[in-house]
């Protein structure tokens, strides 16, 4: 009987269960073909001496696959001789590639030899794969699930029964580890030709199932709730938090998080501390109720499914179906609620503590050397966390002489008469490996040269792990090439040697913006813009802008080489042209005319690496800016004037600043755990070519810590403050012998506070009004009176202050949601910092990581909590870039 036939016939019969099915359907399947899986030689009128030789292979039975296909992979050819092993072997092999649902091999002999006959019969194929739609679970989740256990089920397969099966257990695996423990999936076959399959995945997931209690017993130490909090995967519900699957009841997830209790023991000195197997209490709530709302649900389904088939047959001008026609009832999809109940009984022991530790099989290190390596002293609790943390101490050091494969592990020794336990380390050390061959993976722009001048390993030295971990670092925080979690190491055989593969992939740091865009009052504007942190491969940053238009208009090119000549300096150059036209504007005498401001200029600096993450530069900055601003005046009368005149002077800055940065993340753009650094004291002098002498010193620090697996908090400050010395000069827009556009002015989403408009907060004063230039600045007199014009202006601040805090969510690997609190002042002249005059804001952002921009797309939503009547605010700002 042809398996095909025997599936369909014993298919109705079944009366057991799914697995019971799929079980007496391999069986047979395997017993129906396995009668026919040799070859068998046919009778000839020829004698066995025609048939030594093979003369020709035939194929018969195939549909789909053509004859020479089967002859081409067929492993025997024409001129082979004949040989029943080989032949036997191949006809296994062929047998296991899947394709055929019959295979035969026969042997035909005539005058020219003997003619091999291959007689297949193909398995059908699939032609389509559909899943039942469901909230628990969607098809890209299940696809998903099959690809992380390296199961395949696609489309032009071979219909395979094994594999629906064991799709199904993958599926039902899926959905249990979301609190569907009841579910059930069941595979149909639809045959839509005689070669072709549809198969269709009927899923119920069935009511989840939740934790409504978790307790211990046994626990005389430590409470249940500081127990429960060990546990990182397993939750007890709440009804005001049902935002999370860990209340969901899964055994094999229970089982992988109540080893945290154990380890939570054990790191307390309760080495013998046991965790025995839970008391589970299964409940089940309102199952009449569960059944009636699901008929319900397939009766509305029903009706749904009539009216759509009515339409359609009034649209083809057809009679409608029957409404009494037998239609097959699908399952229904009962949702009971099912609680448990979780008692773990706890065995704790006794507490344990520290006899003396024992080092066997060391010769590198003394044990002088690694005692100290080991953060427990005799008679201390022992405690097996920190037993580890030296473990892994002593693994470092003799990482970092070459023994990279030396095991270091740990046993105890047990007193019998009081609780102490002795600890003996056991070393297998191995042998030092040198490095034979650097290569990197996955470099497919970035030159090898760029990548291997970050590496602190060498070829034909020994190999230091630690030194590796530090350059694998190091390859991060390039930005532009993300190297893999390990890099790959090849021992070579019966050498102490060890090639070195490093594989990352490319980080998209090229960037091309073209834009435009139209304003009624002020004309058209076009802009254009490049930037790449890898041009042309080698590590190197360019960034070029150019934009015209009726408000303003940009030139600019920047650079930026990190290793100049070929050494470990870096220098950089940047050109820049600009204008900016804050419209038009009328004075008190009815003239009209544009406030403007344009600059020119250019820098150069050096710098160079003192550290794995530090450096220090130095760069000198030439700007000549030329200004025009509304200037009060005065026209009769004393006092604060409200008149105002137009006024132009020009200002040349010409800055030094030596700097220190220490960086040490892990992830350039999106920094989660790591520390920064930077200090930047300005210096402008007029000897160098400026108006000036003044100072402007900047400090800023980042810290990132993980709280969590997934939480992670930033903490972020800045301290800057600008002081003139030397010669006071006064000049047409100064305050304090500096310009006005060097003070500070602070809110923003990049200045900060956020929430807060962008350079929206600044000091006011009332100042002397003047005129002319820097050289024969002279204050503006009030005829009438003889004396100086007064009038109330923003003076910027001469100090500024700023805390942020985030608390940060990952959400997969292109976006973050953070929560922000804000706290900044800025504060004139005179005026020490003070919380009276900060400003406060809180809210939330989510941050979007798009491979063709290099920064995060930010979007923010805030409120200020601490503000001045008249501070311009905006709940909502979108920005691009990071937060600091």
């Amino acid at each position: 009987m042809r398996p095909r036939a025997f599936l369909v016939t014993l298919t109705p019969a079944m009366g057991a269960s799914r697995r019971l099915h799929w079980l007496i359907l391999a069986i047979a399947t395997a017993s129906a073909t396995a009668a026919r899986a040799r070859p068998v030689p046919a009778e000839t009128a020829t004698g066995p001496d025609t048939c030594g030789t093979i003369a020709a292979v035939e194929v018969t039975g195939n549909e789909r696959m053509s004859a020479d296909a089967v002859r081409f992979d067929l492993g025997i050819k024409p001129g082979d001789p004949w040989d029943e092993r080989r032949i036997r072997r191949e006809f296994r092999r062929f047998w296991d590639l899947g394709y055929f649902s019959d295979l035969r091999f026969f042997r035909r002999c005539t005058p020219q030899g003997a003619v091999l006959v291959v007689h297949v019969e193909e398995r059908p194929t699939i032609l389509d794969v559909t899943y039942d739609r469901t909230k628990a679970v969607n098809e890209q989740q299940i696809q998903d699930y099959f690809r992380e256990h390296g199961f395949e089920l696609g489309v032009g397969l071979p219909l395979d029964y094994r594999k629906l099966w064991r799709a199904e257990r993958l599926i039902k695996d899926l959905l249990a580890q979301r609190g569907y423990l009841d579910a059930e999936v069941r595979a149909e076959v639809r045959e839509t030709s005689p070669t072709a399959r549809s198969v269709r995945f009927r899923i119920r997931p069935g009511g989840k199932t939740r934790i409504r209690s978790l307790d211990f017993t046994g626990n005389e130490s430590f409470s249940d709730r500081r127990l429960r909090k060990q546990l990182e995967l397993t939750k007890v519900y709440h009804w005001w938090w049902p935002f999370t699957r860990k209340n969901l009841y899964h055994p094999l997830k229970y089982q992988q998080d109540i080893n945290n209790v154990l380890e939570f023991y054990r790191n307390h000195g309760y080495l013998d501390a046991d965790v025995r197997p839970p008391i589970v209490r299964v409940e089940t709530k309102d199952r009449e109720k569960a059944e009636a709302r699901a008929r319900e649900k397939a009766r509305k389904r029903e009706e749904k499914r009539r009216r759509k088939l009515a339409r359609k047959a009034k649209k083809r001008g057809e009679a409608p179906p029957d409404a009494n026609a037998a239609v097959e009832p699908e399952p229904l999809d009962v949702r009971v609620k099912t609680w448990v109940d979780i008692t773990v009984p706890v065995v704790e022991g006794q507490v344990y503590r520290l006899g003396e530790v024992r080092f066997s099989g060391n010769k590198l290190f003394s044990d002088a050397v690694l005692r100290p390596l080991i953060p427990l002293r005799e008679g201390s609790v022992l405690q097996d966390n920190l037993i580890e943390a030296g473990l892994e101490l002593i693994r470092r050091a003799y990482g970092q002489r070459g023994y990279i494969y030396a095991v270091v592990t740990r046993r105890f020794e047990r007193h019998e008469d009081e609780p102490v336990a002795d600890v003996v380390v056991e070393i297998d050390e191995d042998v030092a490996y040198t490095v034979r061959r650097i290569e990197f993976a996955g470099n497919t722009t970035t030159h090898d040269e760029v990548l291997r001048r970050e590496l602190l390993i060498y070829e034909g030295e020994l190999l230091d792990k630690t030194a590796l971990d530090l350059s694998l670092q190091r390859l991060a925080q390039l930005g532009f090439w993300q190297p893999s979690e390990e890099p790959r190491l090849d021992p070579l055989p019966d050498k102490a040697q060890v090639d070195v593969t490093i594989e990352g992939q490319e980080q998209s740091r090229n960037e091309i913006q073209i834009g435009g865009g139209y304003q009624e009052l002020e004309g058209g504007f076009f802009q254009a813009s490049y930037r790449t942190t890898n041009f042309l491969g080698r590590g190197e940053t360019l960034s070029l802008i150019a934009a015209v238009g009726g408000r303003f208009s940009q030139a600019s090119i920047n650079f930026f080489e990190p290793w100049f000549l070929g050494k470990p300096i870096t220098f950089s150059f940047s050109l820049f042209d600009n204008s900016s036209d804050f419209g038009r504007a009328r004075d008190s005498f009815g003239n009209i005319a544009r406030l403007n401001r344009s600059g020119r200029g250019g820098s150069i600096g050096f710098g160079r690496r003192i550290g794995n993450f530090s450096q220090i530069g130095l760069s000198y900055r030439f700007e000549s800016t030329r200004s025009s601003n509304l200037l009060p005046v005065a026209v009769s009368g004393v006092g604060v004037t409200q008149n105002f005149t137009f006024d132009r002077f020009t200002t040349r800055l010409a800055i030094l600043t030596p700097a220190f940065s220490y960086r040490h993340v892990d992830y350039v753009l999106r920094p989660t755990r790591g520390q920064e650094l930077f200090v930047r004291p300005e210096v402008g002098l007029r000897a160098l070519g400026g108006d000036i002498d003044f100072i402007r010193p900047t400090i800023e620090g980042s810290l990132y810590r993980h709280i969590t697996r997934r939480l992670f908090v930033g903490l972020h400050a800045e301290l800057a403050w600008i002081k003139a010395f030397g010669e006071i000069r006064r000049c047409p827009g100064f305050v304090d012998g500096v310009p006005l556009f060097q003070r500070f002015f602070i809110g923003g989403d990049v200045i900060g506070p956020r929430v807060f408009e962008t350079r929206s907060l600044f000091p006011e004063r009332v100042v002397v009004s003047l005129r002319g230039s820097c050289d024969n600045a002279r204050p503006d007199v009030d005829p009438a009176t003889g004396l100086p014009v007064l009038s109330r202006q923003p003076v910027g601040g001469s100090k500024r202050a700023l805390l942020q805090f985030e608390l940060g969510l990952p959400l997969g690997r292109t976006a973050t949601l953070a929560g922000f609190l804000d706290a900044g002042g800025v504060y004139d002249t005179g005026v020490d910092i003070n919380w009276a005059d900060a400003r406060v804001s809180a809210g939330l952002e989510f941050r979007v990581y798009l491979p063709v921009f290099q920064a995060p797309i930010r979007l923010i939503y805030g409120w200020p909590v601490r503000y001045k009547t008249g501070d311009p605010t905006s709940r909502f700002q979108f920005a691009i870039g990071l937060p600091f």
